[in-house]
């Protein structure tokens, strides 16, 4: 098996922040309730690993990468600012040739939308993967957001949210209640079981988030600020937003 590693160049953070679709919900003749379907996608500045789409005979996961840093509008540097909706984007480095159109082209990522030059444009699936509009390319990236800065709040409920303190302790607000979790992280990674297969992505996350005296969630990061949490048959869709924690954690 060929894996994935770690690249030499890892840009900070980059931030974008989209709520999807909304859905317009009618009680009788009141007021509407907007429920929102939330996707916060974009992702880090580093290197992303093409893949090609069918993948060639021949194609490894090392043949084709592309370096990336991504600008704050705000600041004008590669500073991290998670709570962004739009970064720019300049291409530092390319290896292999199917990227070399590329070469110090300049971009723009725009919530999930990603343009750079004229030789890529497509979208976030996740934190860790981009497609071509076309299908016929995949970037893929081992980033693993940080879950520390700010409060994660449920976007349909505002009243309930999550505060991560270090890589293993949280707490989970819901309305004047706090309860205490403990947490565990699923880095990212990217496989190729042999030559001329295609990618296999495990996708940065939480494998766990157990809530003492509630739920226990599972959750994959949907963009570097954005995170969707599942027990059983429910899920929660989750914004980190720049507010602090209604009460200390832990």
């Amino acid at each position: 098996m060929k894996q994935q590693r770690k690249p030499g160049f890892v840009g900070v953070a980059a931030a974008a922040m989209v709520v999807l679709a909304t859905a317009q919900v009618s009680c009788g003749g009141g007021v509407g309730e907007l429920i929102a379907v939330a996707a916060f996608l974009g992702s880090g500045g580093g290197q992303f690993q093409l893949e090609p789409r069918p993948v060639p005979a021949t194609y490894g996961i090392f043949d084709d990468a592309m370096t990336l840093s991504l600008t704050s509008d705000a600041t004008g540097t590669v500073a991290p600012d998670l709570y962004a909706s739009g970064y720019n984007i300049n291409v530092i480095g390319v290896n292999g040739v199917r990227l070399q159109a590329c070469s110090n082209r300049s971009g723009r990522v725009e919530g999930d939308r990603v343009t750079i030059g004229n030789c890529f444009s497509g979208r976030y699936e996740n934190v860790n993967r981009i497609v071509s509009d076309d299908g016929t390319r995949a970037l893929y990236h081992e980033f693993d957001p940080n879950l520390t800065t700010g409060l994660w709040v449920d976007v349909n409920d505002a009243g309930r949210a999550f505060k991560f303190v270090g890589s293993s302790v949280a707490c989970e607000y819901a309305g004047s209640t706090k309860r205490a979790a403990s947490v565990v992280r699923r880095s990212a990674s990217i496989t190729q079981a042999q030559v001329g297969q295609p990618f296999t992505l495990v996708t940065s996350g939480i494998t766990s988030l157990a809530v003492v005296g509630g739920s226990t969630w599972t959750g994959e990061f949907i963009g570097i600020s954005g995170l969707r949490l599942r027990s059983g048959s429910t899920t929660l869709e989750l914004q980190r937003r720049n507010l602090q924690p209604p009460a200390a954690c832990p």
